[in-house]
């Protein structure tokens, strides 16, 4: 893309990124996941559209006021995505996510608004204290110009849009489902105002119970999902440069949790 130029810094990369549905399936050996429900108040008068708002959705267990962002997410090891090399390479770059191969472009865009997702990328990378501020804009005298994206870009981010949605159906649907748990509501009187952690074994045994998967399907992807939490807990463990202990821990105390729950559906799941 035009004043773009990717100089492998590897800044993009350091952060938790969301995927697809279609793509935690075909990933579920390369990144550990994790779901989030994130909870949203809005003003008094105003109304939930679902049109402004495809990355939402409104549930039966709050007032009509609350709406609910749902995403599929891969954890890193606290510093960097667990795909990225020591050379800043990605291991998976021909096969690499549509949230990577968009950027800069922000997947929460659409293709008539890319711009001002453009804009809030270039900007961030001007924060000399953000950690993530990417090197690769090439600007001339560091001014935004409005740019056009690439056809393949175009129609990557339209199918980045279309898998959203049927990603945010299943985990609308999924949400509705473990509502009315009481462990489930438990954990929503406590996040009304925050973001709602879900295990990803609890997520599978929905979609298997629901026939969205087979026990074949479900068996192959809790061995995956097992094995890439392992492999963030090794590269966690060997890791020197890591100084952020008590981020750390918690992804720690997440990996092993996970780990504990994906083994005991092996467990339970019929040979």
């Amino acid at each position: 893309m035009k004043y773009f130029d990717c100089n492998g810094c590897g800044k993009c990369c350091k952060s938790n990124i969301s995927l697809t549905y279609r793509e935690m399936k075909k990933h579920i050996g390369n990144f550990p996941f994790i779901g989030t429900f994130s909870f949203l108040t809005l003003g008094t008068n105003e109304e939930f559209d679902k049109k402004k708002n495809t990355f939402h959705f409104l549930s039966e267990s709050f007032s009509k006021n609350v709406v609910i962002c749902p995403e599929i997410i891969s954890l890193t090891n606290s510093i960097k995505c667990v795909q990225l090399g020591d050379d800043n390479k990605c291991k998976i770059y021909d096969s690499r996510p549509s949230v990577c191969a968009l950027y800069p472009i922000r997947i929460d865009r659409n293709i008539h608004d890319i711009d001002q997702g453009l804009l809030f990328e270039y900007e961030a990378s001007l924060k000399p204290e953000n950690p993530l501020a990417c090197e690769g804009w090439t600007f001339p005298d560091n001014k935004f110009i409005s740019t056009q994206p690439s056809e393949t870009d175009k129609t990557l981010l339209l199918n980045r849009g279309q898998y959203d949605k049927d990603t945010i159906d299943l985990l609308s649907g999924y949400f509705e489902s473990m509502a009315m748990s009481d462990r489930f509501q438990s954990k929503i009187e406590g996040n009304k105002t925050g973001t709602l952690v879900i295990y990803v074994s609890d997520f599978l045994v929905y979609l298997s119970k629901n026939e969205y998967i087979n026990q074949i399907d479900l068996n192959m992807l809790v061995i995956e999902q097992i094995k890439a939490f392992e492999n963030l807990l090794r590269k966690m463990n060997v890791s020197a440069e890591n100084t952020h202990a008590e981020h750390s821990e918690r992804i720690i105390n997440l990996a092993e949790v996970n780990i504990r729950s994906l083994k005991r559906i092996a467990l339970m799941s019929p040979s």
